[in-house]
């Protein structure tokens, strides 16, 4: 990744011990804390500074500096959707198909669009099967975009002014 890619807060995947001879059991959720860009007289590339948790039960922390190419995109999954507040509901599609979306946990009502039938929630709709996005406050924004990974969900919140913290 790069650094104009990222946002100070973002999650994603550190390996701790990356010289090495990295493996998977090495690669920890990390939490972006800084963003450094050298000055034109560093020769230097930008660095990321992380702060990571230990998994192994004790509840350590750690940091790391490394380059932002290191910084691994966290997979948006059910499980994670679930751990901050949506839930799964399953609707009916095209020609008896079924669809399902993880909503945020107010749901509105329902609507129907182009013969589609999506759900309508405030403010948050997630396809996990397309890995699509929408995101509507209700007031200044409304946006729909893909989202593969837990760090562009934190954009799209973040660009319609929802502060929601992301668990993992």
């Amino acid at each position: 990744m790069k650094a104009e890619e990222l946002m100070i807060g973002d999650w994603g995947n550190i390996y701790v011990f990356p010289n090495e001879n990295p493996k998977d059991k090495d690669l920890f959720p990390a939490k972006i804390t800084a963003i450094l860009t050298p000055t034109a007289s560093e020769s230097s590339g930008d660095t990321i500074e992380c702060m990571f948790t230990a998994l192994d039960g004790t509840g350590g922390v750690g940091y790391a500096s490394r380059p932002p190419e290191t910084f691994l995109p966290i997979p948006l999954t059910a499980e994670i959707l679930e751990k901050n507040g949506l839930r799964k509901v399953t609707l009916n599609g095209e020609k008896g198909s079924k669809q399902d979306y993880y909503i945020d946990t107010h749901i509105v009502g329902y609507y129907n669009m182009d013969a589609l039938t999506r759900v309508h929630a405030s403010p948050i709709v997630y396809d996990i099967k397309q890995k699509w996005l929408f995101v509507d406050d209700k007031s200044l924004c409304r946006i729909e975009l893909m989202c593969p990974y837990v760090h562009t969900l934190q954009h799209a919140l973040r660009l319609c002014g929802i502060d929601k913290k992301i668990v993992l």
